[in-house]
């Protein structure tokens, strides 16, 4: 009876939910994420079903209290609701943002239970902005990891390859890793500056470009742009900065003495762009967009380049085939079984030392290399390394920086990760 009682409350509640509605799930992938949730709460008001990049979030309340839930497989990753007072070490946390971060104010406490530990994460804001940080339920700095892992892309799998082993970087064991303040959670794009002791970066949804000195792991400065738009990639000239939006519309000026703000519009077929880099040596942009563009197979994404001065003058550098991206995973990586990636490009740039190009697709979590002859190598990325990899960049000496976006929620941090160069 409480079985029958049960599946009649679910799919009352699925009817009158009105915001469940993406269309990426299916009715009974629904049916089975509310399942967990009445098991958790019998009285569950279903209030938001979303489906994210690795999990999906259901926003409910249960007897008038908000929580959200992260599922993933039928398993319960995570449990965010408001911490109970009694339980928040206020004074701890205080003291510790008086030493750090002097001038913000402490905002909205939430309590967020994974697995196998509970933490707070901490809302602080100054001048417009926020942040989140997290403590432990004693008031310690709470170290956050990540929330998923890749089903497939696992490290230990991976680093039985061959194609690891004789690669110039170690790319499951980084050299360093920054973890980037919360402001840089959605960092998109990276760039190193003229001396190479700060990483420029943007991040999705500010118009700014931030200056952060890796060596202090600090903000040092903020050139605020522009307002509205999808930031994705950045270029270093001497002391000029341009800055790509998605729509292709590039923003530049000069960081040292900004006294104004130019744009242009790169003039191509496509409206999803998150890759910009600078050839030096041919005095050229590079391109690629993330989606396909007309008259093209949806399997191909083009590498385009236009002189710096002259964005309407583009041409095609060379097409990036996915089906021969696919082709490689399954054959120099059997034991990840298939594999079917779409490879969305979120950034691209040259080797300093051997000219290769190297492409980066966030969403699918692929490094490709291409040199003279062609496509020379594939490189699954997992994630419990790389949450989001959108940012390429390197030194002259040919290290590699790779930068990754955290989750929405805060609980993963975004990090630009250093890998040494071994020739």
């Amino acid at each position: 009876m409480k079985t029958i009682i049960l599946l009649f409350t679910i799919l009352i509640s699925f009817s009158s939910i009105g915001q469940v509605n993406d269309e990426k799930i299916s009715n009974n992938d629904k049916n089975e994420y509310f399942k967990l949730i009445y098991q958790k709460c019998p009285t569950a008001d279903i209030l938001k079903l979303e489906s994210k990049e690795d999990y999906i979030e259901i926003e409910y309340l249960c007897d008038g209290k908000y929580f959200e839930i992260g599922i993933k497989n039928s398993e319960v990753l995570f449990i965010e609701s408001k911490a109970d007072k009694s339980i928040v070490p206020k004074e701890d946390i205080r003291s510790k943002l008086e030493k750090k971060f002097e001038g913000w104010l402490m905002d909205e406490i939430t309590l967020i239970t994974t697995n196998d530990t509970s933490f707070l994460k901490v809302e602080i804001l100054k001048d417009g902005l926020e942040q989140n940080l997290f403590f432990t339920t004693d008031g310690k700095w709470y170290k956050s990891k990540s929330i998923v892992t890749s089903d497939n892309w696992e490290i230990n799998k991976l680093s039985q390859s061959s194609l690891y082993q004789d690669s110039n970087y170690d790319l499951l064991s980084p050299d360093s890793i920054y973890n980037l303040p919360d402001v840089l959670r959605e960092v998109s794009g990276i760039a190193l500056s003229n001396d190479a002791k700060t990483i420029f970066c943007v991040q999705d949804e500010l118009g700014a470009v931030f200056e952060y000195d890796y060596i202090n792991e600090e903000i040092k400065n903020i050139h605020r742009f522009t307002d509205i738009g999808d930031f994705e990639g950045i270029s270093i000239i001497g002391d000029l900065v341009y800055v790509l939006r998605s729509d292709g519309n590039i923003f530049y000026f000069n960081y040292k003495n900004k006294k104004e703000i130019k744009q242009f519009m790169i003039s191509l077929n496509s409206f999803n762009f998150e890759s910009l880099a600078y050839d030096e040596i041919n005095n050229n942009f590079l391109v690629i967009s993330k989606d396909g563009v007309l008259n093209k197979p949806e399997s191909k994404r083009i590498v385009y380049q236009f002189p710096i001065n002259k964005p309407n003058e583009t041409s095609i550098v060379f097409e990036v085939d996915i089906l021969k991206i696919n082709e490689i995973i399954a054959a120099s990586l059997t034991n990840l079984g298939s594999s079917d990636v779409l490879f969305n490009p979120s950034e691209i740039a040259i080797h300093p030392i051997t000219r290769e190009i190297y492409i980066l697709s966030a969403s699918d979590r692929i490094l490709t290399i291409y040199n003279n002859k062609g496509l020379k190598s594939v490189f699954p990325l997992p994630a419990e390394l790389y949450y989001k990899p959108e940012g390429l960049a390197f030194f002259k000496n040919g290290d590699l920086l790779i930068s990754s976006e955290g989750d929405k929620r805060g609980i993963v941090k975004g990090n630009i990760m250093l890998f040494k160069y071994k020739k």
